[in-house]
């Protein structure tokens, strides 16, 4: 789907009635920001994705198209990953990519299945770029403009993220072929400015493109030369999912509006907890102690604290010590891992049951 951003109120005012279960339904007809004919239209659009929208009188507006008929939702219907992710009120801490660097490609697509997407891109670029992924130690991750594009288009554009380096850098090629010759370990020129992904690949699962098509457009209209749709990040059930690099830091559940107030805070060099997963490239458990060492410091800036896995116990205690680097206070952090299983499955596609992973916090002790 390549919704406008007209779409982007209506679409919220959906997710949020199929979260809280609304009664009767939703009503196509009256969604903020669309009139009758659009609203039916983009609900009629999401349907055929697959997603469930609970729709109120669904006889009385839906399309005659037979395909659209088919896939009517009533209100009880089973909810899409992110709504139930969203009722079941899962955790976003600690959900963070484990990856520290990103070989990044430019690719129209589609896009093929993770964990080694290939897009259309020719064979032996296919070969080449998955060998120098592995030689850099890089997770390669597909991008593209958003918006209608041109499968004509012959350039290419790259990169090449190291976080620990905290550094972009990208390139250019003439065509697709060109890439079969880029070294992208050593290549390239360093960015100065941040750059913005949305997992949109909703051949993986659809939740990625309904939600995340909205949040790629409003950031590409403030950020038009740095901002990516890209393919699987993980964490579907947290679209619209969003990777800013090279902080290496992960949101969910945005929508267009919370989007931009993240990137608003990036460059004022904060955070916005309520939406922030982690930071790629640490321990699970670090990126959630993280979390609450920063409501313990009362502090949001991006690289303030720097948590270090002091050790990992029995029945899932974790000891995690935190440092405040401008004061040089440091805080132990301790957790406890724990599982649950749900019924359902934690993707659209997977039919469960799901294993969730969540943390209880145990104790926060002041060391200095």
């Amino acid at each position: 789907l390549d919704f406008d951003l007209g779409c982007a109120c209506a679409l919220n005012s959906l997710t949020d009635a199929a979260v809280a279960g609304t009664a009767g339904g939703v009503d196509p007809d009256s969604l903020p920001g669309l009139g009758v004919a659009a609203g039916r239209e983009l609900v009629a659009r999401l349907l055929l994705e697959g997603a469930v929208v609970p729709v109120a009188q669904p006889s009385r507006w839906r399309s005659r198209d037979t395909s659209v008929t088919k896939l009517a939702v009533e209100a009880d219907a089973v909810p899409t990953c992110t709504v139930a992710a969203r009722r079941r009120g899962d955790l976003l801490a600690g959900t963070a990519m484990a990856s520290t660097r990103f070989l990044l490609v430019e690719d129209p697509g589609p896009w093929g299945q993770p964990p080694h997407p290939v897009g259309a891109l020719p064979p032996g670029v296919v070969e080449h770029v998955h060998e120098q992924a592995r030689t850099c130690g890089a997770r390669l991750l597909l991008i593209r403009r958003t918006g209608r594009r041109s499968t004509d288009e012959p350039a290419r554009t790259w990169a090449y993220v190291d976080l620990v380096e905290d550094c972009v850098r990208s390139g250019r090629v003439a065509s697709a072929d060109a890439l079969a010759d880029v070294d992208f370990c050593v290549d390239g020129t360093a960015a100065t400015e941040p750059w913005y992904l949305v997992c949109t690949q909703g051949r993986h699962d659809v939740c990625c493109a309904l939600y995340g098509r909205p949040v790629v457009q409003a950031l590409d209209a403030v950020a038009p030369g740095r901002t990516w749709e890209c393919s699987h990040v993980g964490g579907e059930r947290f679209a619209a999912n969003l990777l800013l690099l090279p902080s290496g830091l992960m949101y969910g559940h945005l929508d267009p509006a919370a989007a931009l107030d993240v990137v608003t805070a990036l460059e004022r060099g904060s955070v916005v907890p309520a939406y922030l997963r982690g930071r790629c490239g640490i321990a699970s458990a670090a990126q959630v102690a993280e979390q609450h060492a920063r409501g313990f410091f009362d502090e949001l800036s991006t690289g303030a604290l720097e948590p270090v896995v002091a050790r990992h116990g029995a029945g899932g205690h974790w000891c995690v010590e935190v440092t405040h680097r401008s004061s040089g206070a440091r805080l132990r952090v301790d957790l406890v891992e724990q599982h649950r299983e749900v019924r359902g499955g934690l993707t659209c596609d997977s039919p469960g049951p799901g294993r969730l992973r969540n943390w209880e916090l145990l104790a926060l002790t002041p060391l200095s």
